[in-house]
């Protein structure tokens, strides 16, 4: 028999809130969720707490909780729960993704991929998401003597949203050169005066990279090596898409990426 004043399908202890992202910050997190339904019987506060795991760490307040007193380099995944004015709690929500807090402007590496046999591309998928920026650096030996065009690709995209402009030395001249709507960036090239297997190195940073409302821009640089020629070229890039970045790709046109090439992700923390 319902009680009086009590709804039939709720009760008075408040549902699960719906667990959203965990994002790590310097001996700290930040936990999103959903609120429940049902808040539970009360005066209609109601405080949500998110709790540590392991640790037990706490944090209260709204969407998103901020979890302090963490250990940079663990590992952390968290609950949510409601708990109303009359002091009842519901059930925890389901656990969030796992986070590790780290110092601001701190490297992780997230991936790496290295070429056990020449082929024409190498490539990382599935990048973690819970970093605020992105180091991309790449190592790269052409099998063959004669021009080489190195290439990347984020998200697999071969739409026409790829800008660059750089600025390039082979320690006699000097020039700077831009292309528009091309469908990859141009990250690479090694011509006949070099020798096989002259390496590529590059560095290139992707500012909030994980954003799902900005425009990707990035900034690095290029060098090749060789015995007689040798060039480096500084980037600035621009990608015409919000869409986080997932995957990168390098290819290659002309000779292939010989054993040993190497791509790496790094992600950075930090605001």
């Amino acid at each position: 028999m319902p009680i009086l004043g009590i709804s039939a399908s709720g009760g008075l202890a408040p549902g699960a809130p719906t667990i959203g992202t965990a994002t790590a910050g310097d001996t700290s997190a930040t936990v999103a969720y959903t609120a429940p339904t049902w808040p539970g019987k009360g005066s209609g506060a109601v405080t949500y707490t998110a709790t540590s795991s392991p640790g037990g760490f706490t944090g209260t307040g709204s969407s998103p909780i901020t979890v302090s007193g963490l250990t940079n380099g663990t590992a952390y995944t968290f609950t949510v729960k409601a708990t109303t004015s009359y002091g009842v709690t519901g059930p925890a929500s389901a656990s969030s993704n796992s986070i590790t807090p780290a110092a601001s402007g701190s490297f992780e590496s997230i991936a790496t991929a290295t070429l056990s046999s020449p082929a024409t591309t190498i490539s990382l998928s599935g990048i973690s998401q819970s970093y605020q920026h992105l180091l991309i650096r790449y190592w790269t030996t052409p099998t063959g003597s004669g021009e080489t065009n190195t290439n990347m690709r984020w998200n697999g995209s071969t739409s026409a949203i790829y800008n660059t402009m750089e600025a390039i030395s082979d320690g006699s001249s000097q020039a700077s050169l831009g292309w528009l709507a091309d469908t990859k960036f141009n990250i690479g090239y090694t011509y006949g005066t070099f020798s096989t297997g002259a390496p590529q190195i590059a560095n290139f940073l992707i500012p909030n990279y994980a954003s799902t409302t900005k425009y990707k821009t990035g900034v690095g640089w290029w060098g090749t090596t060789g015995p007689t020629v040798g060039g480096a070229t500084n980037m600035a890039m621009s990608f015409g898409s919000t869409a986080a970045i997932t995957q990168v790709e390098i290819l290659t046109t002309g000779n292939n990426l010989g054993t040993g090439s190497k791509l790496q992700i790094y992600g950075i923390k930090g605001s």
